[in-house]
């Protein structure tokens, strides 16, 4: 019998702060794009005054994509250093655009949100993509067990 995956909940991202964009982490990364048709993730550190400005970009891209299909997301390197480098990631802002949680097309810091609603519409979409193709997440640490019980 197999041991059921912990998953931990995709929230929004902190530093972009709209409920449209999700802040993934290493352990829910590919689990969040591969149920997504299309998926654009920005790679980020906070500190980084190119990340801020390309960060409205992102913000009214998510914004006006009314496609319930398609996804935004975003990754703090900063806290997930491992991530970053699992992806490649060299230099930031840097974005990348999956179908179905493949990677299609990689971008660096002259992406504006033009350039992202054209690329989105323009990303071939895989309907089913073949098991051995999918990356895999690793396993989230699962939450401590609180036991309630006074003795």
């Amino acid at each position: 019998m197999s041991k059921k995956k912990f998953i931990k909940p995709i929230v929004f991202d902190k530093y972009l702060g709209s409920a449209k964009i999700s802040g993934l982490i290493a352990c829910n990364y590919y689990h969040f794009l591969s149920d997504k048709d299309v998926a654009l993730v920005m790679f980020y550190n906070p500190e980084d005054p190119m990340c801020a400005r390309l960060k409205p970009h992102m913000l009214r891209q998510a914004k006006n994509d009314k496609t319930i299909e398609h996804g935004y997301a975003a990754v703090n390197c900063l806290e997930e250093a491992d991530l970053c480098k699992r992806e490649g990631m060299r230099y930031l802002p840097a974005f990348k655009l999956y179908t179905k949680g493949l990677e299609v097309n990689k971008f660096g810091d002259t992406f504006d949100y033009v350039t992202m609603d054209k690329m989105i519409g323009k990303c071939p979409i895989m309907h089913k993509v073949h098991k051995s193709r999918q990356p895999v997440d690793p396993d989230c640490p699962r939450p401590p067990v609180v036991n309630y019980r006074q003795k």
